[in-house]
């Protein structure tokens, strides 16, 4: 999700096609679908992801 701004994903979830996953409030990953298609996928990897959920 680097280097892309909220406007790469407006319309997708103003159309509700985007599906986020949140953790503690930060987003580790989404999904943007159309009917019978997945049209973009993201996950964080699982060690990010357990860095984030982990107190320190």
């Amino acid at each position: 999700m680097d280097g892309c701004s909220p406007e790469t994903y407006r319309e997708g979830v103003e159309a509700g096609r985007i599906q986020v996953a949140e953790l503690g409030g930060a987003v580790v990953g989404y999904v943007d679908f159309q009917p019978g298609e997945v049209t973009r996928l993201f996950v964080l990897q699982v060690i990010e992801i357990l860095h984030m959920a982990l107190p320190d």
